[in-house]
């Protein structure tokens, strides 16, 4: 009975999210701007980007952003930035059960729009949110300034994830362990 309860309930809260493929809500983003947060302030972060010498970032995505890493997290695209928007890093992946693919960045990942770099520079509150379309696939983008630990400044740069927005049901199978099924409802099929 428990757990016929909590599938029905993620078959709701899966039909809430997939909802929001076709209107975007910020409550789509609250894990995943989490999970963002977390490595934006963060010293390690804000260290790295004082001191980005090759060593220092390979370390760094070794131990923190490897694709193991990002198949845990799950994460697909992540990118760290200056504040003028260059690049220090940025990698994507795509995963299964059996293997971790690298393949290449969205578009929006290798030319951050100019609106969005002066969003994410303006102060260490400002955050991103977004969806972008890439190989046909629903991709939600999250952006925010890296800062230290106690979220004190200054920042030296940003951070932005990608996430393909059709691995939610492999994440909610994750940590509920239960057989999920995905299907995108609408009006018309509740």
């Amino acid at each position: 009975m428990r757990r016929t309860l909590a599938a029905v309930t993620l078959f709701a809260l899966l039909c809430v999210v997939a909802r929001a493929a076709v209107t975007p809500t910020p409550a789509v983003f609250a894990d995943f701007m989490i999970s963002l947060t977390n490595y934006a302030a963060w010293d390690d972060s804000l260290n790295l980007m004082y001191a980005p010498t090759p060593a220092n970032v390979n370390n760094f995505i070794n131990l923190n952003l490897g694709p193991n890493v990002m198949k845990n997290m799950p994460l697909n695209f992540v990118g760290y930035y200056f504040n003028n928007g260059t690049a220090l890093f940025k990698s994507g992946y795509e995963f299964n059960s059996t293997s971790v693919t690298e393949v290449a960045l969205p578009a929006f990942f290798n030319a951050i729009p100019a609106g969005v770099v002066a969003n994410l520079t303006s102060s260490l509150e400002a955050r991103y949110a977004d969806y972008i379309t890439h190989n046909g696939k629903t991709v939600m983008v999250a952006g925010c300034p890296i800062f230290h630990s106690d979220f004190s400044g200054p920042s030296n740069g940003f951070v932005i994830y990608g996430l393909y927005q059709d691995i939610l049901p492999t994440k909610a199978q994750y940590f509920t362990n239960l057989v999920v099924n995905f299907a995108v409802c609408t009006k018309h099929t509740i």
